[in-house]
């Protein structure tokens, strides 16, 4: 049964771009990203090298159109159940609001032969749209290449609001900061295509390789910075337990 979300999709990223507005570049969280989230499987006698032939085109497309304002990833399960049906997320985002509507125009209007060609490969069961803000970003992160991202959903308890929660994710923020940690902190929150979400927001964390993963996971643990962590949010949501993803860069742009 899914579960009654106390705040709309809408009055969040509403609250969000606000409050990024008032806040410095300094001062978490940065500018609000789009993102958008494909889940898909390889279809029949199809594997990654004839999705990376297809990347291969795909980034001479973008070249070819000056496209400077999206960055992709592909997302391939490491920690998993078989509650997840597909063999990889397709996880792209771009610069701000226009540059998503401007791309999104121009991949409907010129990019027809090789969607066409793409579905000849995948199919994707899921498309959705978030709106993500970036709570940490740490200095020498370098995501052009290969990485580690983590994802929870969490939801929020009755009658928490935004507020309480930025206010705690800015405070965990300054938290991992002192203890020397390489983790980039986000919260997506869902916009487009979910319909009747079962989540909030999902809890992101992206690490440049599984040593440094590890090393929180230290920290965490005998480290006892999950004391902390609870002190901070175990009023304020539930999340379960953390899906975690090999990523390998498609297309690099910078996007805060």
């Amino acid at each position: 049964m899914k579960k009654k979300l106390p705040l709309s999709a809408c009055t969040v990223l509403t609250v969000l771009l606000g409050t990024s507005a008032a806040f410095g570049q300094g001062s978490p969280p940065w500018k609000i990203v789009p993102v958008e989230i494909y889940a898909c499987e390889f279809n029949e006698r199809q594997d990654a090298d004839d999705l990376n032939a297809w990347v291969a085109r795909w980034n001479r497309w973008a070249d070819s159109n000056s496209v400077d304002t999206y960055a992709a990833w592909t997302l391939t399960p490491f920690y998993y159940t078989t509650e997840q049906e597909f063999d990889f997320l397709w996880l792209g985002a771009a610069t701000d609001g226009n540059a998503m509507g401007a791309g999104t125009d121009l991949w409907l209007s010129t990019g027809s032969e090789l969607n066409e060609d793409l579905l000849e490969i995948v199919s994707c069961g899921a498309h959705i749209g978030l709106a993500s803000a970036a709570y940490r970003v740490p200095a020498g992160l370098d995501n052009s290449q290969t990485g580690v991202i983590t994802m929870s959903d969490c939801v929020l308890h009755d009658g928490v609001r935004f507020p309480a929660l930025d206010s705690a994710a800015r405070a965990w923020a300054d938290v991992v900061d002192g203890a020397g940690s390489k983790v980039a902190l986000y919260h997506w929150y869902p916009v487009y295509g979910g319909g009747d979400a079962d989540f909030d927001f999902k809890w992101i964390e992206a690490y440049q390789n599984y040593s440094d993963l590890g090393a929180d996971y230290e920290r965490m643990g005998n480290g006892r910075l999950f004391e902390q962590y609870q002190s901070l949010f175990s009023h304020l949501m539930d999340c379960d337990d953390a899906r975690v993803y090999n990523a390998q860069n498609r297309r690099y742009v910078q996007l805060r």
